[in-house]
């Protein structure tokens, strides 16, 4: 029984005799050919080397099969947390409508400030502290107390060395930059104390 299989570091076409010796002659170009073009090449070959070649060929179907629905899949499934809630949140209540994607974002962001805080940090970068964050969070994330916090620290860091002794400085800072992250974050404490 001929062996066929591919080298898995070079893809290069391996071929074996019955004892497990390696065919490399112009047998092994037969099988090549037979392999890559098919017919006439295919019936040039003895019954059981044309079986191994079928063989062969319907498992190189079946993994580039198997290599298309794994990418498929992975494409599909494959998000963030973020995305992956946010696409969820367009099905079930948009109905998959894409124009709808903002505010599926903020149904999101209201549900899990969290996730979106996450979010927002992933796409805003850190090149400047304060890059237009206001608009972000506004648009892609309700406010908390975790986006309160970290800007209060990232102010602290750039403007006050780090001293903690200054934290209600810094919380004015914030404050003037950004009053509609924090008039949400008071509502929100104000809704929850009431």
């Amino acid at each position: 029984m001929i062996t066929l299989t591919r080298d898995k570091q070079t893809s290069a076409l391996l071929v074996f005799d019955h004892d497990g010796t390696p065919i490399e002659d112009e047998r092994h170009t037969a099988f090549m050919h037979a392999i890559s073009y098919g017919e006439p090449y295919l019936s040039a070959l003895q019954p059981s080397e044309r079986l191994a070649v079928e063989s062969f060929q319907r498992v190189e179907q079946f993994n580039e099969w198997r290599h298309a629905a794994t990418e498929r899949f992975r494409a599909k499934f494959d998000l963030p947390p973020f995305e992956a809630a946010v696409e969820a949140k367009l099905a079930e209540k948009f109905g998959g409508d894409r124009s709808r994607y903002a505010e599926a974002m903020e149904a999101v962001g209201a549900e899990n400030p969290d996730l979106a805080w996450g979010y927002a940090g992933r796409t805003r970068g850190d090149a400047t502290p304060d890059a237009g964050r206001g608009e972000q969070f506004a648009a892609a994330a309700s406010s908390g107390t975790a986006e309160i916090e970290q800007l209060i620290d990232e102010v602290l860091n750039a403007q006050f060395g780090g001293d903690r002794a200054k934290y209600a400085e810094a919380m004015k800072v914030v404050a003037r930059r950004y009053p509609e992250l924090v008039d949400r974050y008071l509502k929100r404490g104000r809704k929850a104390g009431a």
